[in-house]
């Protein structure tokens, strides 16, 4: 067997990336489709008047249950590329006879040398360069390199992987960092208005819910009206491993990765995986 394959070698495999790509725009499309349609503010004065308070106003409840759908498929159709690259390596081989243990061939994935040592018989079947590869490639490898394994593509897919699709939890999070606001306060008179200087305003990252604080504004006169726009962005997260991960980004870092894993793996030369690439 060659040492190498060609983008016609796995075509089937690279037909699972091009899905998980498209199922990855479907959510960042849903997301900011949701987010303009359901997600606004509005400004609430005081009732003295000495103030006023923009709260966050919740139109349509975000489709969870969808996006954590989307999400699921999107990972099962990377980890299933990864093992079906396996199959393919194989396949040349098992004219001469059946393999054994065939139902445990996968795509092994290894956060240490202890996990390698069970996880490898999945590809004892493979040619030597192909096993070294994946072996090169693995996620231990990184600490013996004093790398971390929080930067490794490969664990973030097991970790998304190894959660079941009904269990997946996403959620919104408001981010300040990603607020515009263009407004002007009216005074009850230009008294007010001078007493009122330096404004004083605190801006909150609230919980999501329909009438969150955002950002309020305490002032000395009386205000008149509050005029101007107001925008807000959510981030929609995932509750994975303890902490949450801003799902549009990591599903695309992942991808990325998977990309680069079966590129090394395959050993498809550079010039040919980027025309591949560019095409995606």
């Amino acid at each position: 067997m060659s040492n190498v394959l060609h983008i016609s070698d796995i075509d089937k495999q690279l037909a699972r990336l091009n899905r998980a790509n498209t199922l990855g725009s479907s959510l960042a499309d849903s997301i900011q489709t949701w987010s303009k349609s359901s997600l606004g503010t509005k400004p609430v004065i005081n009732s003295d008047r000495k103030g006023w308070a923009l709260r966050l106003d919740v139109v349509g409840p975000p489709p969870f249950d969808d996006w954590s759908l989307i999400l699921s498929d999107a990972t099962n159709q990377l980890r299933s590329a990864l093992d079906n690259l396996v199959f393919s390596v194989l396949t040349p081989l098992s004219s001469s006879g059946p393999i054994k243990n065939e139902k445990l061939i996968k795509f092994p994935i290894a956060s240490s040398t202890k996990e390698w040592k069970n996880a490898k018989v999945a590809i004892e079947h493979l040619p030597a360069q192909y096993r070294d590869r994946i072996e090169q490639w693995q996620p231990f490898q990184r600490l013996s390199k004093g790398g971390n394994l929080e930067e490794d593509g490969l664990v973030w897919l097991q970790r998304l992987s190894n959660v079941d699709k009904h269990n997946l939890q996403v959620e919104p999070l408001i981010s300040t960092s990603e607020m515009s606001h263009e407004f002007a306060l009216e005074f009850v008179t230009l008294e007010d208005a001078g007493i009122s200087l330096p404004p004083q305003v605190e801006v909150i990252n609230p919980k999501f819910e329909d009438g969150a604080l955002l950002m309020r504004q305490l002032t000395a006169g009386k205000i008149q009206s509050v005029k101007g726009n107001y925008h807000v962005k959510a981030r929609v997260l995932v509750n994975l491993e303890g902490g949450q991960y801003g799902i549009t980004e990591l599903l695309a870092n992942i991808w990325e990765y998977t990309a680069l894993t079966m590129q090394y793996v395959a050993g498809i030369a550079d010039d040919e995986w980027k025309r591949w690439h560019s095409s995606v």
